[in-house]
This record gives C-alpha cells, sequence and structure tokens, in this order.
C-alpha cells in the first residue's frame, strides 16, 4: 500500500511539474516569434517615413522598433508575472555595474596586449564628432538602442519565461544561451560567452540597465578592436583580431565566474576557485618562463651551433625548445609545484627496460598481422656501424633522441602535472596531455599518436621519470623508422601506404600496452604493500602450562 501511494504521489508531482511547463509554454511561443518580428513583415516601416541619408539610420529604426515593442510585450509579461517587477529591471545597480564595465574594458584591452604586443599597427585614430556629427550621433544611438533591446528580449522576456517555465534559474539561463547561439548566424564564439556572462548578471540584480551597460561596454570595446563606425580605420587587422578572441572569451568566463562567487556564499567553492585561480597564475608563469627564456638564451645558443650535414635546423628548433621547456621545469621543481628532478632523472630499470623491448616488437607485430604478405616479402637489412661514418650516425640517431626528449619534457615533465594540479584529477591530466601531445602531430597519424600518447602519460603519471618514457618514446620512433624508412636500412621494408592499413593496429597494441602496464603497476604496488605490511596477529602460545582450576 505504501509503494502504491508513494508512486501515485510521484505520478501527481510530473503531472503537476507537466501542468506547470504548460502554462509558460504559450509565454515561451510569443517570445521566441516576435523576437525578430521586422524580419517577418514586409512592407513600409518606421524607417521609410524618414530619409536622413545615411546608412546607418536603417540600424537606428529597427532598434527603435525592436525596443519599442519589446517594452510594449514586456509590460504584458510583468503583468502576468512572467518577468520581474519594472522597479527592478529599471534599478541601475550603480557600484556594480561600473566595476563590471570597468572590467570588461580592463579585459578586452589588457588580453589584446598580452596575445600579441606587435598587432597594434596604427595609431588610435576614432571619428571626430565635430565634423562627423550626424554619423556619429545615430551610431551612438544605434549601440545603445540596439544594447538595450537585446537585453528587454533575451534577459527580461526569454530569460525570465524560461527560468519560470523550468522552475531552475541556472536551466533557464542554459537554455537561453542555447537559443542564442542557434539564432546567431555568423556563429560568433563569444556569443555564447556574454551570454553566460549577462545571463548571470541578470540573474543576481534583475537589472536591465546593469546588462545594458555591460553590453555596451563589450560591443564599443570589441568594435574598436576590429574596427567600425567610430573608427577611421581597423584598429587590428581580421587574422590578429581572430587572435585575441580565444583569451576575451576566457576573460569573459572568468568575469562570470567572479560575479557568482559574489552572490554565492559557499566556501568550498570559494576554495575551488582559489585552487583553480592559482593552478592557472602557475600555468601562466610556466608559459611567460617559456617564451622568456626562448627570446633570451634560446638566439645566444643557436649562434654557437654550426649547421652541417648532421646538426640540421631541425635538430636546432628542437633543441631549442627543449631549453625552453628545462628552465621552466626547473623553476617548478625549486618552487616545490612539479615533480623533482630526482624523480625526473630516476632510472626505474625495470619499467624502462621492460617497456622497451616490449614497444619495439609492436610495430612489427602489427604489420605481420595486418599486412601479413607485405611483411614476408619485406627484405630487412639493417646498416652497420662499421660500414657508415659517425656523422650519419649522429645525423640518424640524434635527431630522434632529442626530439624524443623535447617532447616528453614538455608533454609529460611541464604540461602534464600543470593540467594534472588544474583539474585536480591524475586522469584528466594523463587524458589533456595526451591530446596536447597529439594536436603538435599530423591528423592522419592520431590514430596511434592518441594511444602513444596515453602511453606515455600513464607511465609518467606511475614512475614519473621522463628517463623511462623517453626510452619508451625513442624506442617507438626507431621501431617506426626501421619498419618505415631508409634510415636505417639498405632498402625499404614496408612502404608507407601498405603500413597504414596496420596503424590501427599499432595504436590498439600501444594501448592494449598502457593498460597491461597499469594493470601490472598496480599489482606491483598491492604485492609491495602486502610485504611491507604488519604479520598477522598469532595466538600466543600456552607453553604446555594447563589452567587452573578454581
Amino acid at each position: 500500500m505504501s509503494e502504491l501511494s508513494a508512486r501515485l504521489f510521484h505520478q501527481t508531482s510530473v503531472f503537476r511539474k507537466l501542468l506547470h511547463i504548460a502554462r509558460w509554454v504559450p509565454f515561451l511561443i510569443v517570445a521566441v516569434a516576435l523576437r525578430n518580428w521586422p524580419e517577418f513583415i514586409e512592407g513600409p516601416h518606421l524607417w521609410s517615413i524618414f530619409d536622413f541619408g545615411y546608412r546607418g539610420e536603417f540600424r537606428l529604426f529597427l532598434n527603435i522598433e525592436l525596443t519599442l515593442s519589446g517594452l510594449a510585450l514586456l509590460a504584458v509579461f510583468v503583468r502576468w508575472d512572467a518577468s520581474p517587477k519594472w522597479c527592478q529591471l529599471l534599478r541601475p545597480q550603480l557600484p556594480l555595474s561600473l566595476t563590471l564595465v570597468a572590467a570588461t574594458l580592463v579585459l578586452v584591452a589588457v588580453m589584446t596586449f598580452v596575445v600579441n604586443p606587435e598587432a597594434i599597427h596604427s595609431a588610435f585614430r576614432p571619428v571626430n564628432p565635430v565634423t562627423h556629427f550626424p554619423s556619429w550621433s545615430i551610431s551612438v544611438l544605434a549601440l545603445l538602442l540596439g544594447a538595450f533591446q537585446q537585453e528587454i528580449w533575451n534577459r527580461a522576456i526569454l530569460q525570465s519565461t524560461l527560468t519560470r517555465m523550468s522552475g531552475n534559474r541556472w536551466i533557464g539561463l542554459g537554455f537561453t544561451v542555447i537559443l542564442l547561439v542557434m539564432d546567431q548566424h555568423g556563429h560568433r564564439v563569444e556569443t555564447p560567452c556574454s551570454a553566460v556572462l549577462l545571463g548571470i548578471v541578470f540573474m543576481h540584480t534583475r537589472s536591465l540597465l546593469c546588462t545594458t551597460a555591460i553590453r555596451v561596454a563589450l560591443d564599443l570595446s570589441l568594435g574598436i578592436l576590429q574596427g567600425g563606425t567610430f573608427m577611421v580605420a581597423s584598429f587590428l587587422t581580421p587574422s590578429e583580431f581572430m587572435g585575441t578572441k580565444a583569451l576575451v572569451v576566457l576573460s569573459l568566463l572568468l568575469l562570470a565566474v567572479g560575479v557568482e562567487l559574489r552572490y554565492r556564499r559557499s566556501p568550498r567553492l570559494l576554495q575551488l576557485t582559489q585552487a583553480s585561480a592559482k593552478s592557472l597564475a602557475l600555468m601562466f608563469f610556466a608559459y611567460v618562463l617559456f617564451k622568456l627564456t626562448g627570446r633570451l638564451l634560446a638566439p645566444a645558443w643557436r649562434s654557437v651551433i654550426d649547421i652541417n650535414e648532421w646538426m640540421t635546423r631541425g635538430l636546432v628548433t628542437r633543441m631549442d625548445l627543449l631549453i625552453q621547456a628545462v628552465v621552466p621545469v626547473i623553476a617548478l621543481a625549486a618552487l616545490g609545484k612539479g615533480p623533482r628532478l630526482r624523480e625526473l632523472l630516476a632510472v626505474r630499470p625495470k619499467a624502462t627496460f621492460g617497456l622497451a623491448v616490449v614497444a619495439a616488437a609492436v610495430p612489427f607485430l602489427a604489420a605481420s598481422i595486418a599486412v601479413p604478405d607485405a611483411f614476408r616479402a619485406g627484405f630487412f637489412a639493417p646498416l652497420s656501424p662499421f660500414t657508415t661514418s659517425p656523422h650519419f650516425w649522429l645525423g640518424a640517431v640524434l635527431p630522434l633522441f632529442v626530439a624524443a626528449l623535447q617532447e616528453e619534457v614538455v608533454h609529460r615533465a611541464l604540461v602534464q602535472p600543470l593540467l594534472s594540479r588544474l583539474f585536480r584529477s591524475e586522469w584528466v591530466g594523463v587524458v589533456t596531455s595526451a591530446l596536447h601531445f597529439a594536436a603538435f602531430h599530423p591528423l592522419e597519424s592520431a590514430v596511434f599518436v592518441i594511444p602513444g600518447g596515453l602511453l606515455f602519460a600513464v607511465v609518467f603519471m606511475r614512475t614519473r621519470s621522463i628517463v623511462c618514457t623517453t626510452a619508451l618514446h625513442l624506442t617507438l620512433n626507431i621501431a617506426l623508422s626501421l619498419i618505415n624508412s631508409t634510415k636505417f636500412t639498405l632498402a625499404l621494408f614496408i612502404p608507407s601506404d601498405v603500413l597504414a592499413g596496420a596503424a590501427p593496429l599499432i595504436g590498439a597494441l600501444v594501448l592494449a600496452l598502457a593498460v597491461a602496464f597499469e594493470w601490472w603497476w598496480r599489482m606491483a604496488a598491492e604485492a609491495n604493500a602486502r610485504r611491507l605490511g604488519s604479520p598477522p596477529n598469532e595466538r600466543a602460545a600456552t607453553c604446555g602450562i594447563a589452567p587452573t582450576s578454581a
């Protein structure tokens, strides 16, 4: 009986929830249908009555129509309690508004100069409002009314309706962002980020004036950077502006997180945010040190190196990157924020030699299974060290060794610990560092590069030794060179187009090796724990003495 009553109660609550959603569906349909109503109505509009002879007047009168219609619809929504009251919507929230406007302008400017200081190719030349007053005034009015009407439709009407319909402000914000992204024809990357920032601000303040001020500051700053009606010439070229978008988007998201933290008094969330901020600051410190080392030390070191038949320019570039990565690794180790140098330089004989032997056989095993005919027909004739010059072997082996060491120092010793610290998970650091490693390789080789990155990351997570991962990396590189090039052989063993059929199997075997190593490491750790653990308690011997009777 109790189960039946609980089931009926659950069905009743679901039915009530569906009725609540159905109540707000008409409001949502009206809000979405009328949001872009001028695009669906043909015939004369408000701007057809006036003619100022300026091309921007279309945008101005379009924003006037959308503002007036938005205010009219908002009055209906306020009357039916679908939107906040007018006293909340028109409250300026001056301290928060001014703070967020200043933070938006500063973040856009700082991120622009951080990404590329040389991007500023022209002086700051805004349009003079005295000599171009008609066009300047119409542009200003269009900007202000455009921001205001977008906030009326997007925040006061759409987000409020979705929040009331779902009963959760975060669900309402999420669906609002999705609808705005779908409505954006240009697929601008900053649209969802600015929608999240403005949505969070509106969620806590319910102020249209506050979100309008932030949107005006954002549109004005981005318009100055990429050029527009307020600039004589574009401040940045299109390619330079695209280069700044990634950090601008990140800054908007961080600003949104800061606004949420201001209103949410959660100690756990605050601690998590502080830890993430410290991790990001540490990553920024390592990046700056990496770039600074490249600018200061690498040119001087490169002038000493003699480019010859074995010291190629590619090898010199690899050694430059190696030096750039070693400096932040040492700095993080000295600060106690990264792996210690003793761990990084540990040999780990069992893991190193065992993995190297198994990895050397992986390409040959995969080729013998996937392309058996080509494997049997191939003529494996390695070069003898006695028939070639020492310079040849330096030119063949040294680039492979330096490439493996440089990639391990960059991706394992530097990037993987920072990502693990940022996401507070060793396994997330393994996956993200493997993807970071694959991003620096050709796309067609991803089928075995991603499993290789996972293998190297798992081995480094367990051993903390770049000696072990470098030996493993170098072994795989040499094995692939032996089977698919003439660098170490007299003739080509298997052609590249034929070996491409074995690439998925190589990736699968490398992934299986990563799983097997993880299993072996855990079994060894458990066996070591049992061996070092305290022995079980034993029952004390009576030494043949019988208990006395009372």
